[in-house]
């Protein structure tokens, strides 16, 4: 979706992606920020959720699958915020099963 977006050229517009409160450039992940900037004004922000990107790394890989199965046991504090649970799922209902056979079909479809 952010690949379609056009940006017009203009001294008073701009955009940010942000990860943690600091620009960032690179892969863009899930929890990361995408801000429209008018006057050196933010006038909206963005919460970014990429389908099945638990980690915020950008892609969805096994460690994503990982941090789902660690946080659907209740293993060492692990925990889903609803950033991540739009990610997996489009809402932010809790996470279960069925999200982590959808990280498993989507693995399958990319080897």
């Amino acid at each position: 979706l952010l690949s379609k977006i056009t940006i017009p050229q203009s001294d008073r517009f701009s955009v940010r992606i942000s990860k943690n409160e600091s620009a960032y450039s690179g892969t863009v992940g899930t929890g990361m920020t995408y801000d429209i900037i008018f006057d050196g004004r933010t006038v909206k922000s963005y919460n970014i959720a990429v389908e099945n990107d638990v980690n915020g790394d950008g892609v969805c890989n096994i460690l994503d699958m990982l941090r789902l199965k660690k946080a659907i046991a209740g293993i060492n504090g692990v925990t889903v915020n609803d950033t991540q649970k739009i990610a997996l799922h489009g809402n932010t209902e809790e996470q279960n099963a069925a999200d982590l056979v959808n990280i498993q079909k989507q693995l399958i479809k990319t080897e």
